[in-house]
């Protein structure tokens, strides 16, 4: 059995008008549309473009997949695809190794040529 409390809580909840008896909106659902295609427009609301760096991933993939594809198509060379591809990523490996290696270096030696003689 429902407390006092209770019933006057539903009681007052079954008191509220319904969700039909709400007002007309004054705008027209085409201009409702319309209005949030301008906002969605919005530079704000734009889909983020990719930055140089991805740009040019995508190029060197697209290259490389276009590149495998056609010697993919001709028999008995599907070897020269996987081949370009390991020579491609040892040579970027390579560079990466290299220039990190001469990094390091150099930021030693500003290092030691800054510090003062012990």
């Amino acid at each position: 059995m429902a407390r006092p409390v209770e019933a006057a809580a539903l009681a007052a909840i079954a008191a509220r008008p319904a969700a039909t008896d709400l007002p007309i909106p004054a705008t027209s659902p085409e201009r409702a549309r319309s209005r949030a295609r301008e906002v969605l427009a919005q530079p704000a609301y734009a889909e983020a473009e990719p930055g140089l760096l991805e740009r040019a991933w995508q190029a060197v993939v697209d290259a490389l997949g276009e590149l495998i594809g056609q010697l993919g198509g001709v028999a008995g060379v599907e070897w020269i695809g996987a081949a370009v591809l390991a020579l491609g990523v040892g040579v970027v490996t390579w560079v990466i190794v290299v220039g990190l290696g001469r990094l390091r270096h150099s930021t030693a030696a500003d290092e030691a040529a800054v510090s003062p003689a012990g």
